[in-house]
């Protein structure tokens, strides 16, 4: 599933690729996806793109290059316009540049070039999750990018360490776009891998402050508390004693600066970093530091290796799929335990899972391949019981086809020559022969027919060792004919 890093990369991309180049005419829609038309029809227009987390941004700027008279025109107006279309990946999407001729089955949304030979970008999407919309503005509930905005990601998540989202386990939060917005499956195995950090612990307890940072913010609280009392006694003193006792009030005012001013003095004190009540960065744990450096860290080192698949350009693609599997250290990879989160989500891991996971959970570990070579007794053993398997199969089928046969023989002699009407009858009877079912004693017998007329009062089937069956049948009399067979 492409995240944050492959968005990026195909923003970086695209870019590139649309920086000499000049679009022209209709988008065109497969009417296959659900998502809407793009109002777009201009004979010369540039793209270019914008990544932020999980969304890219394609603008579309109409060019002039065909407009030299720059008139005020209705038509020239709106040639002059332009748009923006924002998309999401899904679970497969891409980009793809390809020749007009050449396009993806699963081309969704199409952009051409103008001049000849006629190219196509074109939005790739097989599993069809992925979505667009015209004119659309980044997710208002989406955070900032691990990559692009790291700072202000940082100060996201020190803003909101007291949320009730950080009570649940750090492997779910991780992918709460809200806080760590182009996180995705194999990123948070990698960063919880590399920090040490079991992925059924609370987020709170990972990405807390430092015990020193708690007490000096409880101190500048405390003292901030104490000014704001203090001024809301003064203020309700001077309201209730007037104008008439001026000279009090000038004793309270008095001893009201000093207490103010022996605050100050120890607020002073205090570092520099912990004058303010708001936390930094700064003052979290070390571990919570290393974990929100690595969500910033490793995206970038996806960037770096390139893929094949979200780059346009060959020389773009420094690795293939190979490559990113090497560089994978935890994410589906031999000798890592992996469990559901409450999301139906797998999450890889080493070491113990913590305290908060789901019930009835087994673990969903792959399946190791062992090659190991089998000794030729074991083979030669093989091929005995798959000869022995084929010998069976071919003496049950002979046995099955020598009953059929018995009662189909069985049969034809009890038509009497001569009669047609009685004849007809015994064709019948025949066909109810060659259908045969299982008695309560595990033997074939053939099925009644009510048009049929007894013809077998005693059947006996002996199965012998060597599986063959013997089929003995005694006919008495039949009353097909009248006459003794």
């Amino acid at each position: 599933m492409p995240e944050g890093p492959e968005l990026h990369m195909t923003m970086l991309s695209i870019n590139k690729l649309c920086k000499g180049l000049t679009f022209s005419g209709k988008i065109a829609r497969n009417p296959i996806h659900k998502c809407a038309d793009i109002d777009w029809d201009n004979p010369a227009y540039l793209i270019s793109a914008e990544s932020r987390g999980k969304e890219l941004m394609l603008h579309l700027r109409a060019s002039n290059i065909d407009d030299a008279r720059c008139d005020n025109t209705l038509e020239t107006r709106q040639l002059k316009k332009a748009t923006s279309i924002l998309f999401t990946f899904g679970m497969s999407g891409k980009f793809a540049f390809t020749q007009v001729q050449g396009l993806y089955k699963h081309s969704h949304l199409s952009f051409f070039t103008k001049d000849d030979p006629k190219m196509a970008l074109s939005f790739v999407d097989p599993r069809r999750f992925g979505k667009w919309v015209e004119g659309g503005q980044w997710s208002t509930d989406r955070g900032p990018c691990i990559i692009q905005e790291y700072s202000s990601f940082v100060n996201n998540i020190v803003a909101n360490l007291n949320s009730t989202d950080f009570n649940r386990p750090i492997c779910e939060v991780m992918l709460n776009q809200k806080y760590f917005s182009g996180i995705g499956n194999y990123l948070r195995a990698e960063i919880l891998f590399r920090c040490l950090v079991p992925p059924f612990v609370k987020t709170n307890s990972v990405l807390q402050l430092a015990d020193e940072a708690k007490q000096d913010i409880t101190l500048s609280q405390s003292s901030e508390h104490i000014k704001e009392e203090k001024s809301k006694t003064k203020k309700g003193r001077r309201k209730a004693e007037g104008n008439d006792v001026i000279e009090l009030k000038h004793v309270h005012t008095i001893a009201a600066q000093d207490q103010s001013a022996e605050s100050s003095v120890k607020h002073e004190e205090l570092p520099e970093l912990f004058k303010e009540s708001k936390p930094t960065f700064e003052m979290l744990t070390l571990q919570a530091q290393e974990l929100l450096k690595l969500c910033h860290m490793i995206p970038l080192e996806v960037v770096h290796l390139g893929s094949s698949k979200y780059t346009l350009f060959d020389e773009d693609a420094k690795s293939d799929g190979q490559s990113f599997e090497a560089w994978l250290q935890c994410y589906n990879k031999p000798g890592m335990s992996s469990l559901a989160d409450h999301n139906k989500r797998t999450i890889w891991f080493s070491g113990p899972a913590g305290p908060l996971v789901p019930k009835d959970q087994n673990s969903r570990k792959i399946k190791k391949t062992q090659k190991t070579g089998d000794s030729s007794q074991e083979k030669a053993q093989a091929v005995t019981n798959s000869s022995q398997d084929s010998r069976v199969t071919e003496q049950t089928n002979c046995d099955n086809t020598s009953t059929e046969n018995v009662l189909i023989d069985s049969a034809k002699r009890m038509v009497p020559t001569g009669n047609k009407t009685k004849a007809r009858r015994t064709n019948k009877t025949l066909t109810s022969f060659e259908a045969v079912e299982d008695d309560a004693h595990g033997n074939k017998r053939p099925r009644k027919n009510k048009e049929s007329v007894k013809a077998v009062n005693n059947r006996k089937t002996t199965i012998l060792k060597s599986g063959k069956a013997v089929l003995s049948t005694r006919v008495t009399r039949s009353s097909v004919g009248g006459t003794d067979v």
